[in-house]
């Protein structure tokens, strides 16, 4: 989204600096700022319940909640906890698969949760869902999904592929340093507790860091993958009619009309 607003200006230290990160940089930068290019975006994780209202057109992009679990794990791994104080297991029975107590439930199967706020809306006129697995398997035709939806780039070939060469996984990893979130942890770990170098050392991952789809069945357990589906088809189930996260995708891709090409995943 930046790459078409800007024409895929990369002069900045890192992403966050100009699409802001809503929920985690309130009090590192100001949000109303105007922004160096336009139109404004913000990212943030929050639910639709939570999500401020009033902006023009919201883009949701969602994934597998067994690979989002993974993920989610490695990028708070040895930025709030150590490998060895928290393990894999531990991490997805606490935090998504079991019951916890009540004054912490808001942190319990966020991604599951997000989907099921946002899918009855997934038709609104100023929202544009995506899955991550979209993204992976046809990423030229999802970048013309977003420049249609935004307005911006429609018909420029020449932007849209080099936006396509920005945004894939080869290229963000090649420049690590611009999505590796530095700016914020500085700014906000010893406000929350935690030393101030705390996930900027060579063991932590960014946000860049493996892209698959599928690992999450690799790298976890039966018993866990099961709690999983068993608490998205408690969740997500009711509101969207679907027993599993990859039919929910099925179908609403089908609704849209929409068809990826195949890529190797």
């Amino acid at each position: 989204m930046h790459g078409l607003r800007s024409g895929g200006d990369m002069s900045f230290e890192e992403i966050d600096d100009v699409v802001v990160n809503m929920e985690y940089s309130a009090d590192v930068v100001d949000i109303y700022e105007k922004q160096p290019f336009q139109p404004q975006m913000y990212k943030t994780h929050f639910s639709y319940e939570q999500c401020p209202k009033g902006f023009s057109k919201y883009v949701v992009v969602t994934r597998n909640p067994i690979d989002a679990a993974l993920s989610v794990y490695w990028h708070l791994c040895n930025w709030f906890f150590r490998e060895k104080e928290l393990s894999l297991d531990d991490f997805v029975k606490y935090f998504i698969v079991e019951t916890i107590p009540q004054e912490y439930e808001w942190i319990n199967a966020m991604q599951i949760k997000h989907q099921a706020g946002w899918y009855p809306h997934r038709k609104d006129e100023n929202v544009l869902w995506l899955h991550f697995e979209d993204l992976k398997q046809d990423l030229k035709a999802c970048i013309k999904l977003i420049s249609d939806f935004l307005g911006i780039g429609i018909d420029d070939g020449e932007l849209l592929e080099l936006v396509e060469k920005q945004a894939s996984f080869e290229f963000m990893k090649k420049h690590e340093k611009k999505f590796d979130e530095h700016p914020l942890k500085l700014g906000r770990n010893e406000a929350i507790g935690l030393p101030r170098m705390a996930g900027l050392g060579e063991n932590s991952v960014t946000r860049v860091n493996k892209g698959n789809i599928n690992d999450g069945k690799r790298f976890l357990s039966k018993k866990l993958i099961a709690g999983i589906e068993a608490k998205w088809r408690s969740t997500v189930g009711p509101v969207c009619g679907y027993d599993s996260y990859e039919k929910m995708r099925a179908g609403i891709n089908e609704e849209l009309g929409r068809s990826f090409e195949e890529a190797a995943l």
